[in-house]
């Protein structure tokens, strides 16, 4: 949108600031952040006419007004010499494609802040502009008005500045229902993910000189070379994740399968900061992740299923336990924990610089308790035919090995502890864990 667009921007006098009060508008940290050159946000406006989509838009400008750029097919029907709005039925399906050009230019030169200032009542209405965001790393967030007239067929025809009947308004009433992402999450941007990737890349080929049976056991595993993208299918490009509640995740637990996203703390949160602790990496044949410790706040909106959703077979391997069996199992694990730490001597003392056994030398960092969030990482990677989800029964699965395991490899340094536990995985765990910003956000497929 351009200069002489802006300086056109009417307050709306029926919205108060508080029909307005989203984390990305109201929110400090939030604001600041999103401000960063990195970060690439496209915000779909969506509701009936009438509902207060432009006053959101407006906003969104005035709070970011050297990165913002408004897409809206309206645009097409405004006379740049007085402004004034003549919309030509006939030429919408023209007006939504140039739209729709204009959306794709935008991202194609990284515009940070894209607002989308149309009705999008149908999901495929934004399908166009949720993939094309998708494939130039932004997130997508869907952002509909709180006036309390939203959902008021008469007041909105007497407030849209389109001209439309009461009949036309019913009727889209009709097809505006609730759009399920395909999972939620916090996002790490662009810029910092590729950071990390490369970084984990680096502890990955320092894995490798210390443990010379962490490379043999993955050329026998996969039998191919030990490039690190290609073990692990690694793109560079993409926005690494920790995801939160995956929609399908735990459907069979819950009666109503929009409990999540319903929830006050999940509404409240979309599209704001949050900051997450990254304590390490580890490497299996199966996948390349990164080690995330929440905080309380992220604990609040965090649903995805635990450690205490999972207990061992008689082979010693990580399985979905039964959900009636979530109470007896978080028991077992528990008193399975408190029972080998307390048989586990501690002596920092040790020299750091050697390989030694776990029940030698424990540092204070490697004390383990399975709680909520212990299955929270980053999936950097995975190998071919694997699924991303694994990676976070891979981090369980590690835990539950550190405390059963007799004999474990360990190397001290860097500042950072390498764990060798044997059949290909490694686990790198920081002395000073590092902070990542992230946005909680919900991705659309």
């Amino acid at each position: 949108m351009n200069l002489k667009r802006r300086r056109r921007i009417i307050k709306n006098k029926y919205c108060p600031s508080s029909y307005a009060d989203f984390p990305f508008l109201v929110d400090r940290p939030t604001i600041s952040y999103l401000k960063k050159t990195y970060n690439k946000v496209v915000f779909i406006l969506r509701g009936l006419p009438g509902s207060g989509k432009s006053y959101i838009s407006n906003k969104i400008v005035r709070c970011y007004p050297l990165s913002s750029y408004v897409c809206s097919a309206d645009f097409y029907f405004t006379s740049n010499k007085d402004g004034l709005y003549n919309i030509c039925p006939e030429k919408l399906p023209e007006a939504h494609q140039l739209c729709k050009k204009s959306f794709f230019k935008a991202t194609v030169v990284g515009k940070r802040h894209i607002i989308i200032d149309n009705t999008n009542i149908q999901r495929w209405e934004m399908d166009s502009y949720i993939k094309i965001a998708n494939q130039h790393n932004y997130l997508v967030l869907i952002v509909e008005p709180k006036t309390p007239w939203k959902s008021n067929v008469e007041k909105l025809q007497k407030l849209n500045k389109h001209g439309c009947t009461s009949e036309y308004i019913e009727c889209r009433k009709c097809l505006l229902h609730p759009i399920t992402p395909y999972f939620w999450g916090f996002f790490v941007n662009e810029y910092e993910s590729y950071l990390f990737t490369k970084f984990a890349e680096k502890n990955f080929y320092e894995c490798l000189s210390l443990f010379k049976e962490f490379g043999n056991d993955l050329v026998s595993t996969y039998s191919k070379s030990l490039e690190y993208k290609m073990i692990y299918n690694v793109n560079f490009q993409k926005l690494l994740h920790c995801t939160t509640y995956f929609e399908k995740e735990l459907k069979d637990l819950d009666s109503n399968e929009d409990s999540y996203s319903s929830q006050s703390d999940v509404i409240g949160s979309l599209g704001k900061h949050f900051k997450l602790t990254v304590s390490g990496f580890i490497f299996t044949p199966r996948t390349s992740g990164v080690l995330i410790k929440l905080d309380k706040k992220c604990l609040k909106i965090w649903k995805s299923e635990d450690a205490f959703m999972y207990k061992l077979d008689k082979d010693g391997k990580l399985i979905p336990s039964c959900s009636d069996e979530k109470t007896s199992c978080k028991d077992e694990i528990s008193d399975a924990i408190y029972k080998k730490i307390s048989l586990l001597s501690l002596n920092n003392e040790l020299s750091k610089n050697r390989l030694c056994n776990v029940s030698e030398f424990i540092p204070v960092n490697q004390r383990i308790e399975l709680k909520v969030g212990s299955r929270a990482h980053l999936t950097i990677g995975c190998t071919d035919g694997i699924e991303a989800v694994q990676t976070g029964f891979d981090v369980l699965s590690l835990k539950y090995k550190y405390l059963q395991s007799d004999c474990l490899k360990i190397c001290y340094k860097n500042d950072c502890s390498y764990i060798y536990y044997g059949e290909g995985e490694c686990k790198v765990l920081f002395d000073w864990p590092l902070q990542v910003e992230s946005l909680f956000a919900s991705y659309y497929q």
